[in-house]
């Protein structure tokens, strides 16, 4: 009885393993699907259609099995056949022979119609362990039959754009079979070549036999391309060169003449002025050069030479600016105002916030630096040094310090050898409080300012102590002995009004009034322009000045009042008209008869008549009052003239001309401010620009003056001549760094993009320098690029080259700036992905295939066996983003289904995860009836 029991129980095991669909069919069935599909593809349909029958016993309604059957069994195989009696020479050939050969011919020609083979649709309900997406070979253009294309096979890839043909070539093609006619339709030309054309997007397979035997290939089509560059190609940035050395050349000669009439002009004065320099950038920075040289009389001298790096790098000193022979040098108001010094000038920053300093040597005065004829110029004996240091403790504080030492024994006496200064500034929301102060060795002096800024409203208010007798290391500083205060008001909240009020009252202790020395000074001005509309303007001023303080004092008070207004006229002509009031009286407190009193209204306008043309005419009359003489006179003048600007029709020619006529009347009082003269003026200019950066122009001006009959002068003549040229010279030449490029293509494991002790390199990557050259990462994943001419270079990762599963984790456009010498360091991170993707649906048809009318199932629990979960959206779709490399189990929470769903797969799914895996895994849900 035992080995009855045994062989029973081990016979209902077997029976059971090779019928239960819930335990073993779906993986048996899988395999033998796989292996059908195997022979399927290597054209052993005999064995295919074994293994799909097997898999059809195992698992009945197995839809892959299922439609590769029917496509042997009713299309590929009768098709065989018929090619095999075609090609049979043995065969007699009678007349029912050839009926039969062309029926067959007939037969094949059809099936090399896209149409007529399609290759089964399938979607695996479960999808294979793992995939692997493979770089493959893609051919372009004219796609020929040979050796380097018979070794990407079975894999070739070709990319069709859609009615864009491409051609196939063989050897005596004999047939082609597309399995997804759909797609792409295939067209004889000839023997030997068959054309494809793309009809939609999507991917398939096609199939060519020829004299070497069967070719295959997967085909991706998708929409043509616009002409021009790829994104990828857009994204490559050639390599920055340095620019080009510029030339620069002007010249000018300036002629004075005077005579008692036009026809009698002597030269009086001649002056020719020549400059030259010369800029462009080198390894070590931006270099510039320029020179003067000026003819006065007989003589050539070189008045002006300057040499300058900017922003240089030499060895280890790096942005630094360096200047020598003649520069300016400025540093504060009670410092260092200003002055243009010869020797040598060295700024060197200090980071984007770390401050500054300059170092500076020179000479003053320094006059020529010789004749270019034989003799040279004596230098003045008096120079001066120093250094100033600018430093940013703070976003919102920062501060400057400076020293200046002068000597020389031509060095003006009054000054002191040694002036410091130093200056303070602070920033604190729409305030800005600044603080300077001065020492010359002797005496002190200093400013307090502050300014408030909010949008229409400007508020400065200053203190100042400028004691007498302080000197710069130059010189008096303006507004010297001066102690007092400053207020300066901006308001143009208002629409269409603005407003500046100053206001300054001050001591004056340098040169007081003897006898009221502590008397203040008081100066008030007030501007303000009111636009009434978009082409009238209304302008008021009005000033008060109490000067008694001062050793002449004096008080002045005045009023200005003007109006423009500005009118379309027909075909294009405007009128422009003017009209101005101004009232001033002066009152000198040491000396009357400098006390005046006068009204002045002028009233003008300016009409355009034609193109360029315009005419002006003005009428000034002045009613002046001298109190010491009780004399009444009333100053006026007329002028009238024209205007020319245009350009010659299309040449490069410009032109202007101006005519004026003045007539000066009752000019004889002391205060009308008239030179009591009538004249005539011609003034005429000429231009000449071939080139942006080229210029021919000469200019002249003549002026016939007739003074009035009160004034005891004779008649006189003047005229200047100007001419003279400009250009820009590009010479083509180039100074570029050299350098080295090292870089690496790196693992970035942990995605931090800097890579790490553990974090290899990555083989095979394509980066780009510039547009043209490129370069492979090796073993290690290092690439180099050396003696780069550029001043910066711009390097791209080939996208279409990085490895499946891999994205960047750094930029993959990175420029690297060329230090001369040296080599440049770069590095791009790949990080991979693993992920588990997939849809969880109502399978409504029962094909097992998530098609486009079927419903995704939304908020069904997922979870990993590390514990992390996804739910489904509401499409149905659940993503684990981060999955790490290794097995991995998936499990659904049945609990989550809807309870009239089930799903027609395992609960669980155990899956493996290589490196940039991105697993798909559907779930087909039956609805229970």
């Amino acid at each position: 009885m035992r080995p009855r029991f045994l062989l029973a129980l081990l016979f209902c095991l077997i029976f059971l393993c090779f019928s239960s669909p819930c335990y073993c069919s779906p993986g048996v069935a899988e395999l033998l699907c796989e292996r059908g599909i195997y022979y399927y593809e290597n054209e052993d349909y005999a064995n295919a259609l074994r293994e799909f029958k097997k898999a059809l016993l195992v698992e009945p309604d197995n839809p892959t099995a299922f439609e590769y059957i029917i496509v042997i069994e009713k299309e590929v195989l009768p098709k065989e056949a018929a090619l095999a009696e075609l090609i049979e020479e043995e065969r007699p050939v009678d007349e029912e022979g050839r009926k039969r050969k062309r029926a067959i011919i007939q037969a094949l020609d059809e099936a090399e119609e896209p149409k007529t083979v399609p290759r089964p649709r399938v979607t695996q309900i479960v999808p294979p362990p793992e995939e692997v997406i493979v770089t493959e070979k893609r051919p372009t253009g004219p796609v020929i039959l040979n050796d380097q294309v018979k070794a990407t096979q079975p894999d070739t890839l070709l990319e069709l754009e859609i009615e864009k043909p491409l051609v196939i070539q063989g050897n005596h093609i004999r047939r082609f079979l597309v399995i997804e006619p759909e797609i792409v339709a295939v067209e004889r030309e000839g023997a030997d070549q068959i054309r494809l054309i793309a009809l939609k997007s999507g991917v398939g397979f096609l199939h060519v036999w020829d004299q070497q035997g069967r070719w295959s290939f997967k085909f991706q089509s998708r929409p043509a391309r616009p002409e021009g560059p790829t994104l990828e190609e857009i994204r490559r940035k050639e390599i920055r060169q340095t620019e080009n050395f510029k030339l620069r050349y002007a010249t000018n000669r300036d002629a004075y003449f005077s005579g008692t009439d036009l026809s009698d002009l002597e030269r009086q004065t001649l002056a020719i002025n020549h400059w030259l320099s010369m800029d462009g950038e080198t390894p070590y920075g931006r270099f510039d050069s320029s020179a003067r040289v000026a003819k006065h009389e007989e003589h050539h001298d070189l008045t002006y030479l300057t040499l300058g790096l900017t922003k240089a790098e030499i060895g280890p000193l790096k942005d630094f600016d360096l200047r020598g022979f003649d520069y300016t040098m400025y540093g504060s108001e009670l410092g260092f105002p200003g002055i243009s010094l010869r020797g040598v000038r060295f700024d060197q920053r200090l980071g984007a916030d770390g401050g500054d300093y300059t170092l500076f040597w020179g000479r003053e005065g320094q006059g020529t630096f010789g004749r270019l004829s034989p003799g040279l110029e004596e230098a003045k004996d008096s120079f001066i040094e120093g250094g100033r240091f600018f430093f940013r403790p703070s976003e919102m504080f920062n501060c400057q310090l400076a020293y200046y030492h002068g000597y020389g024994s031509e060095r003006d006496g009054s000054l002191n050898q040694d002036g410091m200064d130093i200056i303070a500034n602070l920033d604190l929301n729409n305030w800005h409080f600044s603080a300077e102060g001065g020492y010359d060795s002797a005496r002190f002096a200093y400013t307090l300012d502050s300014v408030f800024m909010v949008p229409g409203l400007k508020f400065r208010s200053e203190y100042r102590n400028i004691f007498p007798g302080y000197v710069t290391i130059i010189g008096r500083p303006s507004r010297l002995g001066e102690m007092g205060g400053l207020c300066w008001l901006e308001f143009n909240k208002i629409d269409k009004l603005s407003l500046i009020q100053r206001a300054d009252i001050y001591q004056d202790r340098l040169n007081p009034n003897p006898q009221r020395p502590d008397m203040w000074n008081i100066e008030l001005d007030t501007r303000a322009r009111y636009s009434l509309t978009d082409s009238t303007a209304l302008d008021l001023s009005l000033r008060y000045w109490d000067e008694k303080g001062k050793i002449s004092p004096r008080r002045e008070e005045s009023l200005r009042a003007g109006i423009r207004q500005s009118i379309d006229l027909i075909r294009s002509r405007d009128l422009s008209i003017y009209s101005n009031y101004q009232y001033q009286k002066t009152k000198n407190f040491s000396s009357a008869t400098n006390d005046y009193e006068t009204h002045r209204a002028k009233l003008g306008a300016r009409l355009r008549l034609l193109g360029g043309l315009s005419t002006f005419a003005s009428q000034e009359y002045n009613w002046l009052n001298e109190a010491e003489a009780d004399e009444t006179s009333h100053p006026r003048a007329w002028e009238a003239g024209i205007d020319y600007n245009r350009r010659l029709k299309s040449l490069p020619l410009y032109t202007s001309l101006r005519a004026s006529y003045r007539r000066e009347e009752d000019t004889s009082g002391t205060y009308s401010f008239m030179a009591g003269e009538d004249s005539l003026e011609i003034q005429s200019e000429l231009r000449y620009r071939p080139f942006g950066d080229w210029e021919l122009f000469a200019s002249g001006r003549v002026r016939k003056v007739w003074p009035n009959d009160d004034v005891e002068e004779d008649e006189y003549a003047e005229g200047e001549f100007l001419t003279g040229l400009r250009f820009l010279f590009d010479t083509g030449l180039t100074w570029n760094p050299v350098g080295d490029i090292y870089g690496v293509v790196f693992k970035d494991i942990d995605g931090n993009g800097l890579q790490g002790e553990d974090e290899p390199g990555i083989e095979g990557v394509e980066v780009y320098l510039g547009q043209e050259e490129s370069a492979f990462s090796d073993v290690d994943g290092e690439f180099a690029f050396l003696n780069v001419r550029a001043k910066q270079a711009y390097l791209n990762l080939g996208l279409s080259s990085i490895p499946s599963g891999f994205v960047p984790s750094t930029s993959t456009d990175q420029a690297v700036s060329i230090d001369h010498g040296e080599a440049s360091a770069v590095s791009f991170g790949l990080s991979f992905r693993c992920e588990i993707v997939g849809s969880v649906f109502i399978d409504a048809n029962g094909n097992g295939r998530f098609d486009a009318d079927e419903a995704g199932q939304g908020n069904v629990l997922l979870r990993l066996e590390d514990g992390s979960e996804a739910r489904t959206n509401d499409r149905g779709q659940f993503y684990f983003r981060k999955a790490s490399v290794g097995t991995h189990t998936l499990h659904i929470d049945v609990n989550t289904i809807p309870i009239h769903l089930l799903p027609k797969v395992p609960i669980k799914k155990e899956m493996f995860l290589t490196e940039g895996t991105s697993y798909v895994y559907n779930i087909p849900l039956e609805v229970l009836r």
